[in-house]
């Protein structure tokens, strides 16, 4: 991805955290929040995909429905979805997603744009 069209991104990504993060951000729930964000979205046209990638489990969180992996750079096909190699904290489509995965594992998973977020659905642990 060119350098030109990493900025793009950045700047539409902060245009939309700037706004839902309003004053009444900080009373919203995670999922009003997800909410908002996929209504911003929407007006934008943004087209969602899957992205598969490969990463290492560094935190699950089954009661907020998140875990945190370490993944390459990773993008869709369409380009709708690009991110820079780093660790982020991903919120999952179910809770079942995380049965059985275990924070230190490398983990195949699969992420779509869900409720205005890229979303877990899916993960494969690789045997080692």
């Amino acid at each position: 991805m060119t350098q030109r069209l990493k900025l793009r991104f950045a700047v539409a990504l902060c245009t939309g955290l700037v706004l839902v993060a309003g004053p009444a951000s900080a009373s919203m729930t995670n999922i009003e929040w997800l909410t908002k964000m996929e209504q911003i979205e929407l007006s934008r046209g943004v087209m969602a995909d899957h992205v598969h990638a490969q990463g290492t489990v560094h935190a699950i969180d089954p009661g907020d429905g998140t875990i945190t992996i370490l993944h390459p750079e990773i993008g869709s096909a369409d380009k709708s979805i690009w991110m820079p190699a780093m660790r982020m904290v991903f919120h999952v489509t179910r809770s079942e997603v995380l049965r059985g995965v275990r924070a230190g594992e490398v983990v195949r998973f699969e992420a779509a744009r869900r409720k205005g977020a890229v979303m877990v659905t899916r993960i494969t642990r690789i045997a080692r």
